[in-house]
């Protein structure tokens, strides 16, 4: 009995062993490869409708602060696939396809960029919410993910088993919200209106220079890791792929001055957040106490940190923003100089 029920199980195992598919899938061809970044690549009327709207729907969503919104377009916008031709076109000197893809990445840019100031025109709205500010002052956090997804994306293409895996790609890599926030930030210009709750030092880059930051930041590193990745799998050799990697990692490398900038600074503001929270913790008495804004000069030695607190008449005291100063110096390992800016809250009174 248990042996017959032994050599079922093995006969059905190698039966669905037959039919699957094997744990080292191979590599598309390379003729196969070429046709679909050709079409990739082509700037056609399909490709700037869909990402018409993708431009119009990012918009939206991020003058709505929706993130869900933002999401979804994402999933519909076509721009990414000229970018990978874009970078498979470096790595194997395709010059044709380069400058096809170069010009629907260029053409596609514009698009969005109108796109986005035309309809922040009509709406009217002008308060950078979250969702704005997020892609406005990007890190050393955002090249990592652009790396990695610029990597699986470039795989995903070669790959049968996994191409259903693109749309989720293009949800991580982000490139049409950012250059939605350069156009919302081109049609609005100095009146639109920035929370300063996380500012970092006076030098404040402005919110479309920022943006265009972040989507070239994108841009360099799925050219540089896709293209590493064809390299990698055979579709080129490295005295074809040699000068491309090369120029692309000496804009990456100039791409990280800025970045690193701002990651210094969000490690900072975390460090600062932390520790009033736990200085919160400690003294019940600032509880009603609420921390609206907050101000780094990373540049100043000592550094120079402000709040803006709103909290009742004489609840914060000398004493205790030496006690904050203080305990920031020690999270911080550097000399800090604390200024708060105290807005009295007086209760309603009937």
């Amino acid at each position: 009995m248990l042996n017959r029920i032994l050599s079922n199980l093995i006969q059905n195992y190698k039966s669905v062993g037959a039919t699957s598919k094997p744990l080292l899938e191979s590599p598309i061809a390379t003729d196969e490869l070429e046709q679909m970044l050709e079409f990739g690549a082509i700037g056609s009327f399909g490709f700037y409708f869909m990402l018409g709207l993708a431009a119009a729907i990012a918009t939206l969503g991020l003058i709505a602060n929706s993130s869900a919104t933002i999401i979804g377009a994402m999933i519909i916008a076509p721009l990414m696939n000229p970018i990978v031709s874009f970078s498979y076109a470096s790595v194997k000197l395709k010059y044709r396809l380069l400058i096809k893809s170069t010009l629907t990445i260029l053409t596609g840019i514009l698009c969005v960029i109108v796109v986005s100031s035309v309809v922040t025109l009509v709406i009217g709205i002008r308060i950078a919410g979250t969702e704005i500010l997020a892609r406005s002052n990007p890190n050393l956090l955002d090249l990592a993910v652009a790396m990695a997804s610029g990597t699986a994306g470039a795989f995903a293409l070669t790959r049968r088993s996994i191409s259903n895996a693109l749309p989720g790609v293009a949800i991580a890599v982000a490139l049409v919200p950012p250059l939605c926030v350069v156009g919302i930030g081109i049609a609005l210009g100095s009146n639109l209106i920035i929370e300063p709750r996380y500012q970092i030092s006076d030098e404040l880059i402005s919110v479309e220079n920022g943006a265009f930051l972040l989507f070239f930041t994108n841009f360099m590193a799925i050219d540089f890791c896709g293209g590493l990745l064809f390299l990698c799998q055979g579709y080129s050799n490295w005295k074809k792929a040699l000068t491309s990697l090369l120029c692309s990692l000496l804009l990456l490398i100039f791409v990280t001055l800025p970045l690193q900038f701002s990651f210094r600074g969000l490690i900072v503001r975390n460090i600062i957040l932390r520790n009033v929270g736990e200085l919160t913790y400690e003294n019940p008495h600032w509880i009603n106490a609420q921390l609206r804004e907050i101000y780094i000069d990373i540049d100043r030695e000592p550094l120079l940190i402000r709040f803006e607190v709103v909290a009742p008449s004489g609840l914060i005291t000398e004493t205790d923003v030496k006690i904050i100063e203080n305990s920031l110096s020690e999270k911080l390992n550097q000399p800090v100089n604390l200024e708060i800016n105290l807005l009295e809250f007086r209760g309603l009174s009937y």
